[in-house]
Parts: structure tokens; sequence; C-alpha cells
């Protein structure tokens, strides 16, 4: 029998919540760099069976709403039900960003009707690299929303 997601508003309430975040974030984020990324954001956690498997945020922009993701690795496999979770809660178009390094994740979101809107050339700098940062857009209208 397959688990579904459930939404938990107070991440940040949770005691472990340096962990978890921690715990998802990319190798080359810190967590104070975590929580810049995610500062003034609605958090929701992600759990499967009662286990917290990542959260996501959330911030209302004109138009549309953006969203990220993060799984802890070990439950990266079930990402595409989580955002199919995601959606079921959202009423109008979606936008997120991926870094450069991660095109895997951009042909993902591209198979599921996301569209590349905007490359932020070298705009994000970590560990003296500095990376791309694409933008994509999923619109309700165009994907039988």
């Amino acid at each position: 029998m397959e688990s579904s997601f459930i939404e938990l508003e107070a991440l940040q309430d949770n005691p472990n919540f340096k962990e978890v975040v921690n715990g998802v974030l990319d190798d080359r984020l810190t967590f104070k760099d975590g929580l810049e990324s995610l500062r003034g954001s609605k958090l929701f956690s992600l759990t499967e069976g009662g286990d917290l498997v990542g959260f996501y945020s959330e911030d209302e922009l004109e138009g549309c709403v953006e969203i990220h993701m993060y799984m802890f690795q070990e439950h990266r496999r079930h990402s595409l039900r989580a955002l199919r979770h995601i959606f079921k809660s959202q009423t109008g178009n979606i936008k997120t960003s991926v870094y450069g390094t991660h095109l895997h994740v951009v042909t993902f979101l591209k198979r599921l009707g996301f569209e590349v809107t905007n490359i932020l050339e070298e705009c994000l700098v970590k560990n003296g690299e500095t990376y791309d940062v694409l933008e994509l857009l999923f619109t309700k209208e165009k994907n039988n929303g």
C-alpha cells in the first residue's frame, strides 16, 4: 500500500528543524545559507508513513506561486509523488528555480510541463565557484490544469 504525503504547516516548530534543513540542502549550502534562501517563505513538511522525508517552501508572487522542494537523499525516488501532492494544493501557475548543475532536475521538470523562462548566468557563488540558475514556470492553462 502506497503512503500519501501529508503537509505539516509548522516546520519551523519542529525541534529538529536545523537537522531537517541540513539533511536536505545541497552539499554546497550551509544551514545559514539555506535559512537565508528560505527567509519569509511558508514551509511545509513532507511525511510518508509518519516519517519526515523532506519539506517544501512556498512564496506567493504576482500571477503564480514559487515552490522549492527539498527531499532527504534516500527519499528522492519519491519526488514525483511529492510534487503531485504539492500540485494538488495549488490553483494557479507554479514557478521554481534550479541550479544549472542539476540538469537532471530540469529535464524531470520539463517532462512534467515546466518551461525554462530565464537563465540567470553565474548568479550563484558558492565556495568561490559561480553557477547558473534556471527559472522554470508551470502554466496551468497550457497543462490542462
